[in-house]
């Protein structure tokens, strides 16, 4: 997490971290090298940044300003909707300064799949 001053001189608050990587997930289930480049080439366009998957203007928090892969795992930057477009954005914010442990989580439509054995046995 990071501010910084806008133009106006209304200070700016960003979020930053992995949203996803090809590791397996709690279903057991990953992510190609291919998807997470497809959700960099979405995630650039402007992409909103919703609160638990609940996507109504009423939830909003703010938008995707920078996407890229390092490594396996699909990196974004955020900045955040003001305290006045999103009263949450105070709640969020007072919980990363006291490091309460957060995570992005995609969302989308899967349009294919790929079984892929791991492992042995």
């Amino acid at each position: 997490m990071f501010s910084k001053q806008g133009e106006d001189g209304t200070k700016l608050l960003f979020i930053r971290g992995t949203a996803s990587d090809t590791g397996l997930d709690r279903h057991g289930e990953r992510f190609s090298q291919n998807a997470l480049k497809k959700m960099v080439e979405t995630a650039r366009k402007n992409l909103t940044l919703f609160g638990d998957h609940n996507h109504s203007w009423e939830n909003t928090l703010g938008h995707v300003v920078e996407a890229s892969i390092s490594g396996s795992e699909f990196q974004i930057a955020c900045q955040l909707e003001s305290e006045e477009a999103q009263p949450k954005v105070r709640q969020l914010w007072a919980k990363l300064k006291s490091k309460t442990r957060l995570a992005f989580s995609v969302g989308g439509r899967i349009v294919r799949t790929f079984v892929e054995e791991v492992g042995g046995t």
